[in-house]
């Protein structure tokens, strides 16, 4: 695999994280902007939002983090 084609799944794969988790952001609390949700979760957890599982996701977005 060349840099070039690493690069594109690369940049693939953080779409499609960014994509799943403003998701969960707009169905558990449409009122919050995924910016700031991910901002609070990386305050409160120490963690980027992608090296988090769903299901801790779901649970640090019902609390509002």
């Amino acid at each position: 695999m060349t840099i070039v084609e690493r690069f594109k799944q690369a940049r693939t794969e953080e779409r499609t994280n960014w994509a799943r988790f403003s998701l969960l952001v707009n169905n558990y609390a449409p009122y919050v902007d995924p910016l700031i949700m991910a901002d609070n979760i990386k305050a409160a957890t120490g963690k980027e939002f992608y090296e988090l599982s769903v299901l801790q996701l779901i649970k640090l977005i019902k609390e509002e983090v």
